[in-house]
């Protein structure tokens, strides 16, 4: 008996902090999803709003290390710094990385989250 406590104990532990990360997961996306959304949604984007989501996103990245593989978070890393140089030199291309980010943040939200693959 004690050591089916000891395993169901164990068991819900591991339960608790897959539901703790993924929680986490969401909670960090949505935040850079949110500065994300409020540049796309102006008219003529500021440089302050990249500053603003480049905050969000260096608030957020610690977090999601923790529970996310790392080149899964690159690509939303290298979008989330090149919005600003874009806007700066008015390229074109800012409008479809910005997209791109938000199409990895949102599969990220939904798809990622803690895996136990990650344990071993």
């Amino acid at each position: 008996m004690t050591r089916f406590r000891i395993s169901l104990a164990i068991l819900l532990i591991l339960l608790g902090i897959s539901i703790g990360s993924m929680a986490a997961v969401r909670h960090s996306g949505n935040a850079v999803l949110e500065a994300v959304q409020q540049v796309s949604e102006t008219a003529s984007p500021t440089a302050a709003q990249c500053e603003a989501v480049e905050t969000a996103w260096e608030k957020a990245e610690p977090w999601l290390l923790l529970s996310v593989r790392r080149d899964k978070l690159m690509d939303t890393s290298n979008s989330v710094y090149r919005l600003k140089p874009l806007l700066e030199s008015d390229c074109d291309e800012f409008t479809a990385e910005l997209k791109d980010l938000q199409s990895n943040l949102q599969f990220l939200i939904q798809e990622d989250g803690f895996s136990f693959l990650m344990l071993f």
